[in-house]
């Protein structure tokens, strides 16, 4: 797995707008080959976001067909530019282990 996580920092009067562009991108993402998952976790003043993909290519190919789409979502509501904290292969994960 390949993993990215990025953060949107948000006009906080613009939260419920940030909301409806997160659930967008959240389609957008979805509708990509490669991609697994994807968590959002909001601190009052911006998301930070972990999209998972298959594989680099994958995360490559997704941020070629929907980057552009994504980045007009979020440009409105942010309150400065996003910004990429890490990148790279996911060494371990228990995401699938959630308790039923």
């Amino acid at each position: 797995m390949y993993a990215i996580i990025r953060q949107f920092p948000y006009h906080p009067a613009k939260l419920a707008d940030a909301k409806q562009a997160l659930a967008r991108a959240q389609e957008l993402h979805a509708d990509q080959p490669g991609y697994t998952a994807g968590l959002v976790v909001d601190d009052g003043q911006r998301f930070t976001v972990v999209n998972i993909w298959h594989t680099e290519p994958f995360a490559d190919a997704g941020r070629a067909a929907i980057g552009a789409q994504v980045q007009a979502l979020f440009a409105p509501l942010m309150a400065s530019p996003s910004q990429v904290l890490s990148a790279g292969e996911v060494v371990a994960s228990d995401l699938g282990d959630s308790p039923s």
